[in-house]
């Protein structure tokens, strides 16, 4: 993708594909997991990296940290950007609806899924403290994915930030 957003050819018979990004060089590309080895490869061709909607803000953390070193051992300059991303419900009844959205996404993990499903902040307080502690950690951007599918849902999000 790199070459393609380069401008260059793909291949001998295929030239350049457009239209050209935006932004010089392509997208960000932000590089996320939950291994050391799926995070290292932020050192060959990533930009930042992303945490699951479902790591708490010490796991991001450490996510982080193995990409801010693999970033160090490449010999990069700077540091990675460190962007998390967290579930959130709000409004009547959200602790019940947004449990009920994580179990059905999350089935999957088995009973991880319960864990994670209780794990989701659903008062005002909750989602103040959490923002507060992906800020703690050093977070360059976080991203609150609203579990509770309405609209309403970023009104009341945005009540809490403004």
């Amino acid at each position: 993708m790199k070459r393609i957003w380069s401008g260059q050819p793909l291949s001998d018979k295929v030239g350049a594909i457009g239209p050209a990004p935006v932004q010089q060089g392509g997208p960000e590309l932000l590089i996320g997991g939950f291994s050391p080895e799926a995070i290292k490869r932020i050192s060959r061709w990533g930009n930042g990296f992303i945490s699951a909607g479902s790591s708490d803000p010490d796991a991001a953390r450490q996510g982080y940290s193995v990409a801010e070193q693999a970033w160090k051992d490449a010999g990069r300059p700077g540091k990675p950007r460190f962007v998390a991303c967290y579930n959130y419900g709000l409004g009547p009844n959200a602790a019940e609806k947004a449990a009920q959205y994580i179990r059905h996404y999350d089935a999957f993990t088995g009973p991880m899924a319960d864990r994670l499903a209780s794990s989701v902040p659903s008062t005002t307080e909750a989602v103040k403290g959490t923002i507060q502690a992906f800020s703690n950690v050093g977070v360059d951007e976080l991203i609150l994915w609203p579990t509770i599918p309405d609209l309403n849902q970023v009104e009341l999000l945005a009540r809490i930030i403004a």
